[in-house]
């Protein structure tokens, strides 16, 4: 019997990259990654989707499945930019579809935006262009065929893996921005259950999709901790507290645990204040970090139906990777802000 022919879209990038990873320990698989800088190395083809035809190799095979992971995860695009990457992208795979392919699609838990489904294409329905751009791609793909769709939500290192992560986004940018004087406080409360995922899970649930048969209706699979989701103050305490950890490892200063706003008081007396004191750079900087912050703030979480567990341990090795791999960051002492005159 032939090997299952497998194709992973965004093959080095956070979940494409462990998606891969699991998939060549697969007997029986043979897998093939893109993405848009490619990989040679790791047998990753260079394809810019939605702007460049699909290699040969790529539109020549007939695929039994499709992970459609490629994706711009930055949450403060413009929308004509989140159109043009994050659309474009799934309207390429379409083409590559066969009647038979299980197809599974990588989405976001934030997907279902302010509404609660993907249905709506105002824009106003949706914190950012992320979420707008990640319900458009589910409805053009819902369109072909039915298909997995995994809805991770904000994701972290590996559980399993001492916190080992292909790049850093999210959380990694939250805290980095404080430490380098970015930020000059922390938007969270104990009410906000911040959603964390370890990106090994979320790779476990995929390849597990994608050696499942083909569903004969979309699957939507949202991932999370629920009930047991850690409130957001707890989420800044542990990532500060297995920060000072390392620091004191090394000789390095402990940084205070930084000042914590809630997000009503940030958004109805700290946001215009600062609007009128702060200098054009400042202001820059705190518009920079504007899409993460209603994540920090929610008083509800995304009603998870596939349930993680264990998130403080994954989040504490997560911090660790990223000092490791970090460490003048991650040794920074934050500067406090002063007004502009």
């Amino acid at each position: 019997m032939s090997a299952r022919r497998i194709l992973v879209t965004g093959a080095t990038g956070i979940v494409g990259t462990e998606v891969m990873r699991l998939l060549e320990r697969q007997p029986g698989v043979s897998v093939r990654g893109v993405s848009r800088s490619g990989d040679p190395a790791r047998g990753v083809l260079p394809w810019h989707m939605g702007a460049d035809p699909a290699p040969a190799e790529v539109r020549e095979t007939a695929w039994d499945v499709i992970v459609h992971a490629a994706a711009d995860i930055r949450w403060n695009l413009d929308f004509d930019t989140a159109l043009a990457t994050n659309v474009a992208a799934t309207r390429a795979v379409l083409a590559l579809i066969g009647a038979h392919t299980n197809v599974v699609h990588v989405s976001t838990a934030f997907a279902t935006g302010l509404r609660g489904d993907i249905a709506s294409e105002d824009r106003a329905d949706y914190r950012n262009s992320y979420e707008w751009s990640k319900a458009f791609a589910e409805r053009e793909l819902d369109r072909v065929c039915p298909n997995w769709t995994v809805r991770p939500p904000m994701i972290i290192g590996s559980g399993r893996d001492g916190g080992r992560i292909a790049r850093f986004h999210g959380v990694y940018q939250v805290v980095q921005g404080y430490l380098w004087g970015a930020l000059p406080v922390m938007v969270a409360n104990s009410r906000c259950p911040v959603e964390l995922v370890g990106v090994d899970a979320v790779a476990d649930l995929i390849v597990d999709r994608a050696l499942s048969p083909r569903p004969s209706a979309k699957q939507a699979s949202t991932m999370g901790a629920g009930a047991a989701a850690l409130p957001g103050d707890l989420v800044v305490k542990l990532v500060f507290d297995e920060l000072n950890a390392w620091r004191m490892e090394r000789g390095v200063p402990r940084v205070e645990l930084p000042p914590l706003i809630e997000p009503r008081r940030w958004e109805r007396f700290f946001r215009p204040f600062a609007e009128q004191h702060l200098s054009p750079r400042q202001l820059d900087l705190i518009h920079s970090f504007d899409p993460y912050l209603p994540y920090w703030g929610m008083d509800d979480h995304v009603h998870p139906d596939v349930l993680v567990g264990d998130v403080e341990t994954t989040l504490r090795s997560s911090i660790r990777f990223w000092a490791d791999r970090h460490p003048r960051s991650a040794s920074s002492v934050p500067r406090p802000w002063k007004a502009a005159r």
